[in-house]
């Protein structure tokens, strides 16, 4: 059974380091909202409620990439209890067999 626990918490602590891997490369990759001058003669008439939505989607994108690193970041604790659980268990239990 320890080494049952030590094994799942080593599979844990590799897929929170992969998920937190992940949600950082998302974080990064993110594209910024860049806006072009119209060329010269032409008017330009900005729209302000599609730069509102522009910014509140990259407000929730960064929330989403935040998320999931403390989601990662969660399952790497996790793992790390399990797999010392495990040995714990397996410490106990050759301190029985003496």
């Amino acid at each position: 059974m320890g080494t049952f626990l030590k094994v799942v918490g080593v599979i844990f602590l590799c897929l929170g380091i992969v998920a937190i891997i992940f949600s950082l490369i998302g974080m990064s990759t993110q594209k910024s909202s860049s806006y072009s001058l119209p060329p010269p003669g032409e008017e330009f008439y900005p729209f302000p409620e599609e730069e509102f939505f522009s910014s509140t989607s990259d407000f929730f994108s960064k929330l989403a990439g935040i998320g999931g690193i403390l989601g990662g970041f969660g399952v790497l604790v996790g793992g790390v209890a399990l797999f010392c659980l495990g040995s714990i268990y397996n410490d106990v239990k050759s301190l029985k067999n003496r």
